[in-house]
């Protein structure tokens, strides 16, 4: 597993990798919710709330195109990519607060973990060695921001 950390600054949430490379970062809105995009270089993705109190998500690209849907009522997340891929997630322990993404064959690819420090929240992030859709992993980071920080 590689880990990475994120660093939460005003109005943003940057994914560091172990050389303190920025993989991409959360952009949010000034308004809870509203306007949340995921930043991926020189690529922008719109972030929009879907379903009962906005639960679930959807992403889109910078052409309106959806790319990624996360269903939070049957813990499934779909990406659009040259095939749709299809993966689950599971939250663990009622105390450490840890999401888990596993792919369609069990295996874990990514665990979200967080701890509060005063007046700062620290975010530590496991990813499978051979994993590396970026877009997945933030969105499924923005994901886990929005649950926290409403629960």
């Amino acid at each position: 597993m590689k880990f990475f950390k994120a660093n939460e600054s005003s109005g943003s949430l940057q994914l560091l990798n172990e050389k303190e490379e920025r993989m991409g970062e959360l952009l949010f809105g000034f308004i809870g919710g509203l306007n949340d995009r995921i930043k991926i270089g020189d690529e922008v993705y719109a972030i929009k709330g879907t379903g009962f109190l906005w639960m679930g998500t959807n992403i889109f690209d910078a052409y309106g195109r959806l790319v990624l849907k996360i269903d939070a009522s049957k813990s499934r997340i779909f990406y659009y990519g040259e095939t749709t891929e299809i993966y689950t997630y599971q939250y663990k322990g009622w105390l450490s607060k840890t999401l888990n993404l596993y792919n369609w064959e069990d295996q874990l690819l990514v665990s979200l973990h967080h701890k509060q420090k005063f007046l700062k929240t620290i975010y530590t992030v496991e990813i499978d060695e051979d994993f590396n859709n970026s877009i997945i992993i933030l969105s499924f980071l923005s994901f886990y921001h929005t649950w926290l920080s409403s629960g």
